[in-house]
């Protein structure tokens, strides 16, 4: 039994080469055991899962494939759950497929964009190609919608890219970054986080950053303190 297999051995090469045979079967009762194994800790089992699910055209796994995109730690994971949304063609896709435009995978955002296409959004495959440059082209595209994605982006476990997120959030300027730059200012640990989330927030202005900005004037990092006071120079010269 196939399904008894992908969810009970012990063996994870078996339970990889079962959740494969399921999508090949193609059979509609597969669907609820593969997304089960949407959680099996191997990440090889996983990725054959979301990639079954996609040769089955499974719409009830959206919301599974697509819990999957935003949180899987392992990128193949999330490359093949993009891959499957593109394929599987429901629209209700493309806010998390958005979202996930600024992964801090180049293969996982190229899905990403390249799934956007498949579903009537083909803008996006000139602005992230999978290259270092994705992120200053999202931010120059200056599109409100993509704010939640870069807010996700703070909270990525590199701090480079949480960095980056920061500075493509002052470039869209949008008041509702507001919170997340002011969390990332006040509690990342990283001290180049911070200055660029303290940069951020005197891009985008306003009474809100302002507060936050005096609340990091005593951060415990010179560098810090030095981004915060020039932000804080910028909107008092501003007249905020």
């Amino acid at each position: 039994n196939v399904v008894k297999v992908l969810l009970e051995d012990q063996n994870e090469d078996e339970r990889a080469l079962a959740a494969k045979k399921l999508g090949e079967m193609g059979d509609s009762r597969a669907l609820e055991p593969l997304m089960k194994a949407l959680r099996d800790p191997v990440a090889l089992v996983r990725k054959n899962a979301a990639i079954s699910l996609g040769e089955l055209r499974a719409r009830d796994a959206l919301k599974g494939l697509e819990t999957s995109l935003l949180e899987d730690e392992n990128p193949d994971v999330r490359k093949a759950c993009a891959e499957v949304l593109g394929k599987i063609g429901e629209f209700a896709a493309v806010e998390t497929l958005r979202k996930a435009l600024a992964d801090n995978n180049p293969f996982v955002r190229k899905a990403c964009a390249d799934a956007l296409c498949e579903l009537g959004e083909a803008e996006w495959q000139a602005v992230v190609q999978g290259d270092k440059d994705d992120i200053d082209r999202l931010a120059a595209t200056g599109d409100s919608t993509l704010v939640e994605t870069f807010v996700r982006a703070l909270e990525d476990t590199d701090r480079h890219h949480r960095r980056k997120a920061a500075m493509a959030l002052g470039r869209l300027g949008n008041e509702k970054a507001v919170e997340a730059l002011g969390t990332a200012l006040l509690t990342d640990d990283d001290e180049l986080v911070r200055a660029s989330s303290a940069r951020a927030l005197g891009m985008i202005g306003g009474e809100s950053a302002l507060n936050l900005l005096e609340e990091a004037l005593d951060d415990n990092h010179p560098l810090v303190r030095k981004a915060v006071r020039e932000a804080l120079e910028k909107l008092v010269g501003q007249g905020t």
